[in-house]
């Protein structure tokens, strides 16, 4: 069974010179390993959020919202889609109601 030995260096510079050391000493090459690690890109959280953007997003959620909303109720309002209380054929479907139901 092989010995291992491990350490933990700050900086690189110092890991090289342990590994130079360490062939000094009398190692092989081969037998002398090293892991870099390298630090992952961390999640950028915005701290600095413009109130414009707050505005834009806010106004394209309400859009797709208004157009969902608008759509169920023409369904609705036309009898494409029937709740109860509200059955198939109790309006009439004039082009008054179709522009109100789509505005």
């Amino acid at each position: 069974m092989k010995n291992l030995v491990g350490g933990l260096f700050d900086t690189q510079e110092n890991a090289n010179l342990a590994h130079e050391a360490l062939q000094k000493a009398g190692f092989a090459n081969e037998q002398i390993n090293i892991f870099v690690h390298k630090p992952r890109k961390r999640t950028a959280r915005a701290t600095e959020v413009k109130i414009q953007d707050i505005a834009k997003n806010a106004f394209f959620g309400a859009l797709i919202i208004g157009a969902i909303g608008g759509f169920l109720g023409f369904l609705v309002g036309s009898g494409k889609l029937s709740l109860p209380g509200l059955e198939p054929g109790s309006v009439e479907l004039n082009p008054l109601f179709l522009t109100m139901s789509v505005a």
